[in-house]
């Protein structure tokens, strides 16, 4: 994410207003968690395993700002840095094992199966709304919308990086009960 923001900064497409807010926002990650290995084991057993789209949750993991090592620095119209001048791999391995980690953390948590129940009903209604949104819409008429710059965005709540990327099948020691 780091190197697609400092792109789009290095090529004019990003205000220097935005891409220094961009270099001192969190990174916040969620996706999909399969929740079936935790849940009844005998029914995990006999077929739970493979049972589609039933308990499916969703993680979170909030991670420190953007890595930018060189590009602290630049410029538009400046080269753009190697990856490892934006992360040395010292630090994308430390990254990893503390989002390893939170993540381990969340899924430990023993309200998680309440948090991802409280979650999804606000989720699906969201997500319901874009559909309509985008089935009623024409691009002319999407084209006349007003967008939230990022600042805007982020002073009304929470902005995920990424999302959708899945954890697979995370089985722990102890269950959250």
């Amino acid at each position: 994410m780091g190197r697609v923001l400092c792109s789009r900064y290095l090529k004019g497409q990003m205000s220097e207003a935005e891409w220094e807010f961009r270099k001192t926002e969190p990174m916040v990650n969620a996706g999909p968690l399969n929740l079936r290995p935790h849940v009844d084991p005998d029914w995990y057993q006999s077929g739970g395993a493979g049972n589609v789209s039933i308990s499916i949750g969703f993680y979170f993991c909030q991670l420190p700002t953007i890595p930018v090592g060189s590009a602290t620095g630049k410029l538009p119209g400046d080269s753009m840095p190697t990856h490892f001048d934006m992360l040395p791999k010292r630090d994308f391995l430390h990254r990893c094992r503390t989002m390893k980690k939170r993540v381990m953390e969340y899924i430990r948590h023993p309200l998680l199966f309440y948090m991802n129940a409280a979650y999804l009903p606000p989720r699906l209604i969201r997500i319901k709304g874009v559909v309509f949104h985008w089935r009623n819409n024409r691009d002319e008429e999407l084209e006349e919308a007003e967008f939230l710059t990022p600042q805007e965005e982020a002073s009304a709540g929470l902005v995920f990086n990424h999302g959708g990327a899945t954890l697979g099948n995370l089985i722990l020691d102890k269950p959250p009960r």
